[in-house]
């Protein structure tokens, strides 16, 4: 009995999740379509190469002295 009982519920679920809304489509409109891709691109071409990789990864920028120290 349990076993019919969750094989239902699994079934039910399943084609819960295949049902649709509708046939009209909603837009997905963004107020801050323009700001998000600037800023993507400030942070993908300037932030990351120049500021987050170098903290990320010291050894590589490290000066001499200061890594002999930290070994």
């Amino acid at each position: 009995m349990k076993l019919r009982l969750s094989a239902l519920a699994l079934g039910t679920t399943l084609l819960v999740g295949c049902a649709s809304s509708g046939t009209e489509q909603q837009g997905r409109s963004d107020p801050f379509e323009g700001f998000n891709r600037t800023m993507y691109n400030f942070n993908f071409n300037v932030l990351d190469p120049y500021v987050v990789r170098p903290v990320a990864s010291p050894g590589v920028i490290m000066f001499h002295s200061l890594r002999v120290t930290v070994k």
